[in-house]
């Protein structure tokens, strides 16, 4: 299931799906703007069948914290 999530992630960014880790973030990803961050978690919503609260997607600010999300719902 991680592969899948970092295959959208990097079709959501539009880089090499190589350049994206558990590590990755707006730091180390430039093309991630917050327009794009909402076009990623509406496609993990899509891929995954499920939902993000508000609260969740305001602490959701790297992969790190999208991984575990999806954990604690046993997406992954």
């Amino acid at each position: 299931m991680e592969k899948k999530l970092f295959k959208i992630h990097a079709d959501t960014m539009n880089v090499p799906e190589d350049s994206v880790s558990a590590e990755s973030s707006p730091k180390s990803i430039p093309a991630w703007d917050s327009l794009k961050h909402m076009r990623l978690l509406l496609s993990v919503e899509e891929a995954f069948g499920i939902a993000f609260l508000d609260d969740e997607i305001v602490e959701i600010d790297d992969t790190q914290s999208l991984l575990k999300n999806l954990q604690g719902r046993g997406v992954m």
